[in-house]
């Protein structure tokens, strides 16, 4: 499955419909572009659906900054932190910042994402700082 990253650097409107609403593909299915944005970035958006909708208005409130989105509809946290590890493994480096926007779609399983947070913070270099939403 190939991975996906877009870098934004456009602001969207200042109101926006923050309901996940319709996926915007089948589950686990990539809505945006790859990984080598990453290098550029200084900030890296890993979410579910609600990032699909909202990604556009982070750029907007993080002006002069570079985002790049990766971001599926229906992912839960365990296949995002697999994504970030894949990423890594293959050889793209994490921003300075990152911000995981997952775990509404651990509704089913939700002691699993507590197991997931502990395994992405074990992991990720003291560089980069982490803030789950």
């Amino acid at each position: 499955m190939a991975l996906t990253v877009a870098l934004l650097l456009a602001a969207p409107t200042a109101y926006a419909d923050y309901g996940s609403g319709v996926a915007g593909g089948p589950v686990g299915t990539p809505v945006m572009s790859t990984a080598p944005y990453t290098v550029t970035a200084d900030v890296l958006l890993v979410g579910d659906s609600i990032s699909v909708r909202g990604y556009k208005d982070l750029a907007y409130y993080l002006p002069g900054k570079r985002l790049a989105v990766n971001a599926w509809s229906g992912r839960n946290t365990k296949d995002s932190v697999d994504s970030l590890f894949k990423m890594v493994a293959d050889g793209y480096k994490l921003p300075p910042v990152l911000v995981m926007a997952v775990g509404a779609n651990d509704v089913m399983s939700p002691f699993a994402m507590e197991a997931q947070v502990k395994r992405l913070l074990d992991w990720v270099p003291a560089t980069t700082q982490v803030l789950w939403v």
